[in-house]
């Protein structure tokens, strides 16, 4: 199994059809009209089994995280997994303690996998918590057990606390889990249960809401920040601000609020995609960075109906098949 990461398309409810999609080998998950469906870099086939195989379609995005043989999903109203050995969607509940929820009856709207745990964040009600599972165990939620350094853990009852900021984005990194806010950047460094500490790597910028993010071969991450420019972070260095001199005065006016803003590395052009989808409806306008030349090109698809609500570069089995997807609305 591959890690969880992309997207595909609704043909009915364009604004929600894009979600999230993992992938196994060579073969492609997709939620697309609220189901989870299976199929290959030329398209989806039929829905996976399931009583209950259905997302909101209220909801604009859907992530989702592998942990072992099992791909969990976070889309703030349900709580599904994906069993790989059974190809069946079924409910996710808790084996011990609960899943997270706010006061309103939210579930999390942000998950990553963490040294061996799910990482769950973005709840309406309780946007500086995060919540880990135990270690090796998606359903374990239970922060009283008896299992020392591996038992789960959670923001408000963890010696590092809760993050001082709005969790906009979570991205592993080599040993850290940062924490993308709203107008800053925090970095988990360690097991929150052997002293892994919260430490804030800057307060110039935060990121941008859900994935607008990605790792290149070097480990470097790349994102769009909270006020639109691209930035590339170095593992344990700070944000290095790359639009600067270049198209960053386009960057800037991204209303963040209302695009969904995806990245994806690119190792053929070895550049980076930056989608940036109007969640409104209108043509979007999106950009190529080209790392060798250090240059900014626009793309504009010329049909509102390509414009991608995610991105994913496939790196199935089959050279024809390690390929730039797009996810679009239609």
């Amino acid at each position: 199994m591959g890690g969880a990461i992309g997207v595909l398309h609704d043909p009915e409810d364009f604004e929600f059809q894009f979600n999230h999609q993992f992938r196994d080998v060579d073969t492609l998950y997709a939620i697309s009209g609220g189901k989870l469906q299976v199929g290959t870099s030329s398209g989806l086939n039929d829905p996976v089994s399931g009583a209950s195989n259905r997302f909101s379609v209220a909801r604009q995005q859907v992530f989702s995280q592998q942990l072992g043989d099992h791909v969990y999903f976070a889309d703030g109203s349900n709580a599904y997994r994906f069993n790989a050995s059974t190809s069946t969607l079924e409910a996710w509940t808790a084996s011990a303690g609960s899943l997270p929820t706010d006061s309103s009856g939210n579930t999390p709207t942000l998950i990553e996998a963490y040294e061996g745990r799910i990482v769950l964040s973005g709840l309406p009600a309780d946007r500086r918590n995060w919540f880990m599972s135990k270690i090796g165990d998606g359903r374990d939620f239970d922060y009283s057990a008896d299992f020392g350094a591996q038992r789960a853990v959670a923001g408000n009852n963890a010696d590092a606390g809760l993050v001082p900021d709005v969790v906009n984005g979570m991205v592993p990194m080599d040993g850290q889990l940062l924490f993308g806010g709203d107008h800053s950047i925090y970095a988990l460094r360690g097991n929150p249960l052997l002293g892994g500490s919260i430490i804030q790597v800057t307060n110039i910028t935060g990121m941008a809401f859900g994935r607008a993010w990605c790792i290149d071969p070097e480990g470097s991450v790349w994102f769009i920040g909270s006020r639109g420019s691209l930035y590339r972070m170095s593992v344990g260095g700070r944000p290095e601000r790359i639009s600067l001199r270049t198209i960053d005065d386009r960057l800037t006016d991204i209303d963040t609020s209302t695009h969904i803003i995806r990245l994806a590395w690119d190792d053929e052009r070895v550049g980076i995609w930056i989608g940036v989808t109007p969640l409104a409806g209108t043509l979007g306008t999106h950009y190529f960075y080209d790392v060798r030349t250090n240059g900014f090109f626009k793309d504009v698809l010329g049909s509102l109906n390509y414009d991608p609500m995610s991105m994913l570069v496939f790196d199935g089995v089959s050279a024809t098949d390690r390929s730039l997807l797009l996810g679009c609305r239609y």
